[in-house]
């Protein structure tokens, strides 16, 4: 056989092998829900982070922006960095793009010093993917009065006071696959949704596994207006999340996985509920410490074979605009895609932990 027909043959092979191989990796899951509104930084200029220091020249603190999409170009964990909007000019139409890093990926340690990533009043148009935020004095990553926002793919840990908090008029913001762990001994909880004017707030998707070794574990995530407005507005589709082993209050009295409080209002579709604490029962929690609490709760199964999760639904579906709709799975179904896909991957040790501990096997 001629030799050029020999290397075109290979040629066509190698092609088609690339071609399967692509085939073969599975597509990221698309941005939905309420955030799904915004581009971030689609088309504005790329700047590069060159380095892990915590300041200066090629860091991510001097990279944080308005009107850019901000990539990586060194793998590793930046310590005791801490980036809070309230000290900074507000951003705007920015992406932060964890994938772009090599591997491992990016792990921001705050080291006790405040807050991880705050964005505050006037920050909007925002997308973070593949980042992890460990060990924050104060909160992880927390959204005050900002609006059309993504985090896709995020892990959160370590905190001393929230891990993900979105309140004080938050609005349009998605959080999905991502890994919501312990926070310190002290902490609050996992995530808090809170305030009058916080609305329209997607989470799906995620692994909350926040008890810490203390026990406290509570909030995820807890819903509420705290003066006990009775908004009409939903503040919270919370769907096709597993809750995994949740703690409470100091580590020894009552506690609850998901709570709506103080006229706090959501749905709470499909997720999956397990604990090995003394309150399976208080999976999903109504009316903690108030009253006004609504919610359409549907769907949702708890490991705890006795348990009925559903059972304090006492409002109808909150009507969701079709661009903000969630491909929304049953409650076991999308607590294995949680399983398989959530967190900034590759996994971190202490992700790897916090996948492991989860147990699938009574979900029915």
């Amino acid at each position: 056989m001629p030799t050029r027909i020999i290397v075109f043959i290979l040629s066509i092979a190698i092609i088609s092998l690339h071609c399967q191989r692509e085939m073969d990796i599975p597509l990221p899951p698309p941005i939905e829900g309420f955030g799904a509104v915004t581009a971030g930084g689609s088309g504005l200029q790329v700047v590069h982070v060159t380095n892990l220091n915590r300041s200066g020249d090629g860091s991510l603190y001097q990279a944080m922006g308005s009107n850019r999409i901000i990539v990586f170009d060194v793998a590793g964990t930046i310590e005791h960095f801490s980036w809070d909007s309230s000290n900074e000019v507000p951003v705007f139409n920015l992406t932060i793009d964890g994938t772009t890093a090599p591997s491992p990926g990016i792990t921001i340690d705050n080291g006790g010093s405040g807050n991880g990533l705050s964005f505050q009043d006037g920050c909007h148009d925002i997308i973070v993917k593949s980042i992890r935020v460990r060990n924050a004095g104060n909160d992880g990553i927390n959204v005050v009065n900002g609006y059309n926002m993504v985090f896709d793919h995020i892990s959160v840990s370590g905190s001393g006071d929230g891990n993900f908090d979105m309140t004080a008029g938050a609005h349009n913001i998605s959080v999905q696959y991502s890994i919501i762990g312990p926070g310190q001994s002290t902490w609050s909880g996992a995530m808090l949704i809170a305030y009058e004017g916080t609305k329209d707030l997607s989470v799906h998707h995620n692994l909350f596994n926040s008890r810490s070794a203390s026990g406290v574990g509570e909030r995820n995530p807890l819903v509420h207006c705290v003066d006990n407005i009775n908004t009409d507005n939903l503040m919270l589709d919370f769907r096709c999340n597993v809750v995994w082993n949740w703690g409470n209050n100091g580590g020894t009295s009552f506690g609850y996985g998901t709570g709506i409080d103080y006229g706090g209002t959501a749905n709470i579709i499909n997720n999956f509920y397990q604990t090995s604490g003394i309150d399976a029962e208080s999976a999903v929690d109504f009316n903690h410490n108030s009253t006004n609490a609504r919610g359409f709760v549907s769907g949702n199964v708890s490991g705890n074979t006795t348990v009925d999760p559903n059972r304090l639904s006492n409002h109808p579906l909150w009507p969701i605009p079709t661009e903000a709709s969630v491909t929304t799975q049953s409650a076991c179904a999308a607590a294995s895609i949680v399983i398989g896909s959530a967190g900034c991957r590759p996994l971190d040790a202490t992700d790897q932990a916090l996948v492991k501990s989860v147990s699938l096997a009574n979900c029915h």
